[in-house]
């Protein structure tokens, strides 16, 4: 999924629910910057007392905190990377198969996960940021269905029909197999999570088919695969709004709480034919007619959680994996910052055991 979904989407979704404002535009900004944390080590300029960083001698740090690559540095596409943030918030294992690969492949609504999100929807003090973190794991697995967070060959297409014309640009190559391209674009374009069929599942309107091998050890029992999002992403809020009417929090809803979502949601979701940043403006449009919060007031502003805790951010800086130098302001472990990244931490230890659990042991 994409920003008009992970985070407008969502947060229309919450108020249609009658989620308080401030409540659920904290979710919805967890729920998309799980797709912006992309700084995997916070160094600090001095020690602080605080249970969460890591200390040495004179300087206090974090590490081991991004939820995605830095798509465009090229040395982020590591083991790591792909282990402690692509496969636990992009593409959550179904724990479902024979061997290793095609247990880590996505699947929609895995029990495992819905069992953790109804856990923390029960909690008796709701945690708008750690929830939100989590709808965006839950939400991807709906759109990366069927794919890996891992290089592997359940990734691997043989053929791919998009519905978006920028797809089809990009997929131009694959129809030229003759001249050798099929094979150049094997190489330049890895079997890694959903790369070879482009941007097709992150685009709420598109109907896109592939073929790929379904055997279960890839044998070429090549099956093919027709999806329509806008079925897809519908199904994934209706299984967002079940899990909104789990949380036990009364805090946390308007007077005159709704146990069924506003059908509008859903009319916005199967539009087709729209472009994504036309999308956005429907769900604005239905967020400033259903709260009466003026649009400047709920925008999304990537560089926010950095903001709101950190005395010399500078967003040139914190596009690097590795910061150094931090500054934190006084009372940042009251910031949404912190208690994002305190979501991040506890639920990179929690995937894990999971995933032992369930008879994956993934080495990280």
């Amino acid at each position: 999924m994409e920003i008009s979904s992970h985070y407008y989407g969502i947060l229309a979704l919450c108020l249609s629910k009658n989620v308080k404002f401030e409540i659920a535009k904290r979710i919805a900004f967890a729920s998309f910057y799980v797709d912006d944390a992309k700084t995997d080590v916070f160094i600090f300029d001095r020690k602080y007392k605080d249970p969460l960083f890591d200390n040495k001698e004179s300087f206090s740090r974090l590490l081991n905190v991004s939820t995605c690559h830095a798509y465009q540095q090229l040395k982020s596409f590591n083991y790591h990377s792909m282990v402690t943030a692509t496969v636990p918030f992009h593409y959550f294992p179904g724990c479902q198969g024979e061997n290793f690969d095609k247990k880590l492949r996505c699947k929609p609504n895995p029990p495992v996960l819905e069992k953790m999100i109804r856990k923390t929807a029960a909690e008796k003090t709701f945690n708008p940021e750690k929830f939100g973190m989590l709808l965006h794991v839950y939400a991807d697995t709906f759109s990366h269905q069927g794919f890996s967070g891992l290089l592997s060959t359940v990734n691997d297409i043989s053929e791919y029909r998009p519905g978006a014309w920028y797809d089809r640009v990009f997929n131009l190559t694959r129809k030229i197999s003759s001249s050798g391209f099929e094979k150049l674009f094997d190489y330049v374009m890895p079997a890694y999570g959903h790369m070879q069929v482009f941007f097709s599942p992150d685009n709420p309107s598109e109907k896109w088919s592939y073929r790929y091998d379904a055997a279960e050890h890839c044998t070429g029992d090549i099956q093919e695969t027709r999806i329509d999002n806008c079925e897809r992403y519908s199904e994934a809020f209706k299984a967002v709004s079940d899990i909104l009417d789990a949380v036990k929090d009364r805090t946390v809803f308007n007077d005159g709480r709704s146990m069924s979502a506003d059908p509008a949601v859903f009319d916005i979701l199967r539009i087709r034919n729209i472009s994504n940043k036309n999308r956005m403006e429907k769900w604005c449009g239905y967020i400033e007619k259903f709260s009466s919060v003026k649009k400047e007031n709920f925008l999304y502003d990537c560089n926010y959680y950095l903001k709101s805790a950190i005395s010399n951010f500078s967003e040139k800086k914190f596009k690097d994996r590795v910061v150094r130098n931090i500054s934190l302001k006084d009372g940042y472990e009251k910031s949404d910052w912190y208690r994002f990244i305190s979501a991040v931490v506890w639920y990179k230890k929690e995937f894990f055991q999971i995933m032992l659990k369930n008879g994956i042991r993934i080495p990280h």
